[in-house]
């Protein structure tokens, strides 16, 4: 399994975080297409930032790149909280799963959880 965290700037803190993480993992899984294969999802706020890491089977990391930008830009332009609240352009970075405390084979520790079937 493979994985992608996007970075997405909001606008200001938000005083619940956990709140804010779980809508956005729930609007993603509205979003998310069977064409896009994701697996897995990892939402978590740090200060003006909304990491997203999205899993997916696959080999080629420039396309579960494109694919979490994509999941992204769909997601914001479907919710109207998240385009409210995320600001700037939508940006792939690649980080060690450990620095956000993710052991993407224990899947109960992701919040977000496994795709809804």
């Amino acid at each position: 399994m493979n994985h992608a965290t996007v970075v997405l700037r909001l606008r200001g803190p938000h005083a619940d975080e956990a709140a804010l993480e779980s809508a956005t993992a729930e609007a993603l899984w509205a979003v998310a297409t069977p064409e896009d294969s994701i697996e897995d999802v990892h939402v978590q706020v740090m200060r003006d930032r909304l990491y997203v890491t999205l899993f997916r089977i696959s080999r080629n990391r420039e396309e579960i790149r494109a694919i979490a930008r994509e999941v992204c830009r769909r997601t914001i332009a479907a919710s109207p909280f998240l385009s409210q609240i995320v600001q700037g352009e939508i940006k792939t970075i690649v980080l060690p799963l450990k620095s956000f405390g993710i052991d993407p084979y224990a899947h109960r520790k992701v919040h977000g959880g496994l795709r809804p079937r």
